[in-house]
């Protein structure tokens, strides 16, 4: 990666550095890529697009974002949407949206909300990625999902593999923020008067992963 990259507005921070320095140590990113944002408004999904846009015309990118209303709080999650669509058209970046019932899906294929959302959510990524051949696909994942997902396959009984916890690159998936915890997320977004979006969901705990964030750790 370019070392311009650590000269930008937002470099001297500590947060940050580590984000770049966990792009260069698995070298997520490389000069022209086209890489397409998953992205709800939440801290993880706006932060990382914040540092993907400033590194825009240094390394050349070509960014597009993805955002799914998963039909659910009411009209939170419509209004969750429209603040990516005006983050992304002030940014001037290419925002696909798209607005399924996901509960209704994921009791049609027989998922738990929380997976189908997951396998919906990639499975419309990675048509996106095809269409407009996509380098890469980052999501927001940081170290406390992966260690949510550490024990939660810790609890299920997963073998070796399964408590190896989430790879910071998988074929085309990066994962910029998988070293950075959501505290030192949050208190970059608050201290940059950066707005977003928080899912009040996260807080109750009716899903499997909400109670190992909640009540475990």
């Amino acid at each position: 990666m370019k070392k311009e990259i650590y000269k930008c507005g937002f470099a001297g921070n500590k947060t940050v550095i580590n984000i770049i320095k966990t792009i260069e140590s698995f070298d997520m990113i490389k000069d022209g890529d086209k890489i397409l944002i998953s992205v709800s408004g939440g801290p993880d999904s706006t932060l990382l697009t914040h540092l993907l846009y400033l590194m825009r015309p240094i390394l050349d990118l070509t960014l597009y974002g993805f955002c799914l209303d998963h039909m659910t709080r009411g009209e939170e999650s419509a209004k969750d949407s429209l603040f990516v669509q005006k983050l992304y058209r002030k940014m001037d970046i290419k925002l696909f949206r798209k607005r399924i019932n996901v509960k209704k899906w994921c009791k049609s294929n027989r998922f738990s909300f929380q997976e189908g959302a997951r396998e919906l959510r990639l499975k419309e990524l990675l048509e996106i990625s095809r269409k407009k051949d996509i380098d890469k696909i980052a999501i927001g994942h940081n170290a406390d999902d992966n260690i949510e997902t550490f024990l939660m396959n810790l609890i299920r009984g997963a073998g070796a593999r399964g408590l190896s916890g989430m790879k910071p690159v998988s074929g085309e998936i990066i994962r910029p923020l998988i070293n950075t915890f959501r505290d030192d997320i949050i208190t970059y977004l608050d201290n940059n008067k950066i707005s977003y979006c928080m899912d009040r969901t996260n807080v109750e705990n009716i899903y499997f992963r909400n109670r190992v964030r909640n009540l475990i750790i």
